[in-house]
């Protein structure tokens, strides 16, 4: 993907990044479905929008209901869903993770200290996005590490969850290699 293709907006809340692929960069790797961004591109077939709140973003529940609220009835909520990333630690509590099973948006798994998730919310799909080892967007995941996320991801999908995992550690241009590599621990050889 060149970044002629990625569409940003600045919404009242956080940021949001799509375009094929789910955003910027080329590892993305989905164990149900192509994870794809745009309906020409793709086939028609798209993964999740990501809205990513910084961690200057303080919890605010109330603001985030109504923006998923407000997401919801200006999209078509069949046809798009809605992963959040939260780089502030505040929010992971049980007030947010009700706002989002309620509106249906999954809960990002990421792995950037000092906000890293690494279990879901109930969401009827997950969204996993790497950043590097360290969270610094470079180095090569190990070959343990990606046979973990493949562990996870099979029981994920054994509940019946859509799963789709994204590689952003592309400043050394690991991402590709590191999706391919899972793809394979899942049996996926596209």
């Amino acid at each position: 993907m060149n970044n002629s293709s990625l569409r940003y907006q600045q919404p009242a809340m956080g940021r949001v990044v799509s375009g094929p692929g789910g955003g910027r960069g080329c590892g993305e790797v989905s164990a149900a479905g192509s994870g794809c961004g745009g309906d020409r591109a793709c086939g028609g077939r798209r993964g999740p929008v990501l809205v990513q709140l910084p961690s200057n973003q303080g919890k605010d529940v109330a603001k985030l209901d109504a923006f998923l609220e407000e997401f919801k009835a200006v999209t078509h909520p069949a046809r798009w869903k809605m992963a959040v990333e939260f780089r502030n630690a505040d929010w992971l509590c049980p007030e947010t993770y009700h706002v989002l099973d309620r509106r249906r948006a999954a809960l990002c798994l990421h792995d950037m200290p000092p906000a890293a998730v690494a279990e879901p919310n109930d969401a009827a799909f997950v969204y996993i996005r790497r950043h590097g080892p360290a969270g610094d967007y470079r180095h090569s995941y190990s070959d343990r590490a990606l046979r973990e996320d493949a562990q996870r991801i099979r029981r994920w999908l054994e509940e019946g969850r859509m799963v789709f995992a994204y590689f952003n550690n592309d400043a050394e241009a690991c991402a590709v290699g590191n999706a391919r590599q899972l793809k394979e621990e899942l049996g996926d050889s596209e």
